[in-house]
């Protein structure tokens, strides 16, 4: 069986997470979710496409 590759590009990664469940963990989020889920906490990470944003 042949495999393939998988890539993803990377929104976020949060560190000493402590949401979303028991523990504290480091979480990845990534970029182009299609799902378009009303209480989405990411929303500005649905858009599939590679976007550059920085603060002062």
């Amino acid at each position: 069986m042949a495999e393939e590759a998988l890539s993803g590009r990377v929104f976020d990664v949060q560190r000493f997470s402590l949401h979303d469940g028991p523990g504290i963990r480091t979480v990845v989020f990534l970029k182009g979710c299609p799902l378009r889920c009303a209480w989405c906490a990411n929303p500005e990470s649905q858009r599939p496409g590679p976007q550059i944003a920085w603060f002062d």
